[in-house]
C-alpha cells in the first residue's frame, strides 16, 4: 500500500508518503527517488523482490531544493545480490536507510546512514555472516561492521577456477573488520 497526504493550501507545500509494499523490485523503489540517492543505490542489484515499508516527508519549510526527510527498511530473503565487487547469493538480510542519522544535522549525503542487519550469504562460495554492518556518509562513504567466516578452503577452487590457486585441504577462518 502505498498512502500520501499533501497540504496544497501552503506553499511549499508540506507532504509525506508513505510506503508499505511486499514483493517489489529494488530496482523499481529506488528509481522514485531523487537521483543524488538513486544513482548510490542502482550500484547494487537485488534479482528477486523485497519487501519495503518506509515514508518520505517535506514539512514545506525547507530550501527550494532541499531533500525530504527518507527512512526506508527493506527485507531480503534467499536472494542475490550484485554489488561491485561481485555477488551475494543465498542472501538474507534487513536493510535500513535514512538520510538524516543525526537529529541537530541536516538532511542530506553527509549526514545518511545505510545499515544492513542479520547478513547471512555466501560470497564466492564461502558463507559470510555480519550481524550489523552500515555505510555513513555517502559523500565520503565510510563502512563498518565485522563480516565472519568459516569453510573448507576447496570451496573456493570453483570460484577462482582452480588456475591460481588448487586447494586440497584446510579450513578458512576469517573475521574481517
Amino acid at each position: 500500500a502505498i498512502g500520501a497526504t499533501i497540504n496544497t493550501g501552503i506553499k511549499p507545500a508540506p507532504f509525506s508518503i508513505d510506503i508499505d509494499v511486499n514483493n517489489v523490485q529494488f530496482s523499481h523503489v529506488a528509481g522514485i527517488l531523487a537521483p543524488n540517492i538513486s544513482s548510490k543505490l542502482l550500484k547494487f542489484k537485488i534479482a528477486e523482490p523485497v519487501n519495503i515499508k518506509g515514508k518520505i516527508i517535506d514539512d514545506g519549510k525547507g530550501a527550494v531544493h532541499s531533500d525530504p526527510y527518507i527512512q526506508v527498511a527493506m527485507t531480503v530473503r534467499n536472494n542475490v545480490v550484485t554489488i561491485p565487487s561481485g555477488e551475494l547469493t543465498n542472501c538474507n538480510f534487513d536493510g535500513s536507510f535514512t538520510n538524516k542519522d543525526t537529529l541537530n544535522r541536516p538532511i542530506g549525503d553527509e549526514n545518511s546512514l545505510i545499515k544492513f542487519k542479520n547478513l547471512k550469504a555466501n560470497y564466492y562460495n564461502a558463507p559470510i555472516v555480519c550481524d550489523s554492518f552500515m555505510v555513513t556518509n555517502l559523500s565520503r562513504p565510510i563502512a563498518a561492521g565485522l563480516v565472519t567466516s568459516v569453510f573448507p578452503l576447496t570451496n573456493l577452487n570453483s570460484s577462482i577456477g582452480g588456475e591460481t590457486f588448487n586447494f586440497k585441504r584446510g579450513d578458512a577462518n576469517l573475521k574481517l573488520y
